[in-house]
């Protein structure tokens, strides 16, 4: 249901602020999933494709293995190893690689 016009969702009237959250948190989920791998598919070939800007994964080095997330869940997140760019050829990023000295990932 569209915001603007839906009308207060269900978890806005909740009165335990965990369950609030949790309920919130499922239907931020369930939206983003729609709009990764629904919307964004739709527009790269919707009247001859738009250009669109993903927001750039998370990325952070501990324990010796680099780790990665992204703000919108379902989207695939490739990498290089190399410093060059990554393409639609490129390693998906799976798991956290691990990290030595001179390695220069690129997302």
């Amino acid at each position: 249901v569209e915001r603007a016009w839906g009308g207060d969702p269900n978890w806005s009237k909740q009165s335990n602020i965990k369950e609030m959250k949790s309920q919130r948190a499922a239907e931020w989920n369930q939206f983003s999933n729609l709009v990764s791998k629904v919307e964004f598919p739709r527009l790269e070939v919707i009247f001859g494709g738009f250009n669109f800007r993903l927001p750039k994964p998370g990325v952070t080095i501990k324990d010796g293995r680099v780790l990665v997330n992204s703000e919108l869940p379902g989207l695939l997140i490739r990498y290089t190893d190399n410093g060059t760019e990554p393409n639609e050829t490129s390693p998906l990023y799976r798991e956290p690689i691990p990290y030595f000295n001179g390695f220069s990932p690129k997302f």
